[in-house]
């Protein structure tokens, strides 16, 4: 595809993430073969668009490949251009219609993971985030949003700036959020008050409600996708790493979970005066 060209990438490069898209969840033989692209140079072919952020890789044996979806891709290439090639930008709509001809969107495989550590893990979660198409459900809890430092409100202003964007695509988005403690939750209002003013329009159109702490913080994408955050266990009240894990059946699982606790939880609205 030429156009994937023009993104800068080689031809090796196009075909092997054309592949991907159309083939699903692959490991490196067997994506050499369908992509033509011989087998000595896959795996530098794979590292470069996995620097550019257009592949994930799954550290199984053998290790196995898995192409971002293209609105992200088209995205992240633009970026990787920048300004230098900003007369693409004007392009982008097309070729991302022309790449979802390729996609196939649900893996011949049931099960697909990754895990982002460290500085990548905001980046890569609110990217997961920003792919949700007609449903978001979220787990978070009082205690990670409690005492805000600037780690954390860095977390609250970009899932504030996701969320709101994707209200306005229309995706229905249920938060909930864990607390005991009804003293620590009035606290947390003048607090949150100030991040969450540029965003009051769009937020009066996500449902939010509380119920007593539960351990582990998710999100649930479009009823496929999960996403698991992991508390660094020398900071607790720190992320560490984030799991991002595609698998229908553990996701409709857990939605199941989800919906049972929004049942008796109470609902909370964000008032400012």
């Amino acid at each position: 595809m030429e156009a994937l060209e023009e993104f800068g990438l080689s031809k090796y490069e196009s075909s092997v993430y054309l592949t991907l898209l159309s083939s699903g969840i692959t490991d490196a033989r067997k994506l050499s073969s369908k992509s033509e692209v011989p087998f000595g140079r896959i795996y530098d072919v794979l590292s470069s668009l996995e620097s550019k952020g257009l592949v994930q890789k799954q550290l199984s044996r053998p290790k196995k490949f898995l192409a971002v979806e293209p609105k992200l891709a088209i995205k992240k290439l633009l970026d990787f251009k920048n300004k230098e090639m900003s007369s693409l930008i004007q392009k982008a709509g097309k070729i991302e219609e022309d790449l979802n001809h390729f996609l196939n969107k649900k893996p011949k495989e049931s099960l697909f993971w990754s895990v982002s550590i460290g500085e990548d893990t905001i980046k890569s979660y609110m990217e997961k985030l920003e792919a949700t198409e007609k449903e978001l459900l979220s787990y978070t809890e009082l205690q990670t949003v409690s005492s805000l430092d600037k780690n954390k409100k860095v977390w609250i202003d970009e899932f504030l700036k996701v969320t709101t964007n994707l209200i306005r695509k229309g995706v229905k988005i249920k938060l909930l959020i864990g607390n005991n403690d009804e003293t620590n939750l009035k606290d947390l209002i003048p607090l949150v008050i100030p991040l969450v003013i540029p965003f009051m329009d769009d937020l009066t159109n996500m449902d939010i409600r509380i119920i007593p702490t539960i351990s582990n913080h998710f999100d649930i994408i479009d009823g496929e996708k999960v996403q698991l955050k992991v508390r660094n266990p020398v900071r607790p009240e720190e992320y560490f790493a984030s799991i991002f894990v595609w698998q229908k059946e553990f996701a409709q699982e857990l939605r199941g979970k989800f919906n049972e606790l929004w049942k008796d939880g109470k609902e909370f609205k964000i008032v400012v005066k």
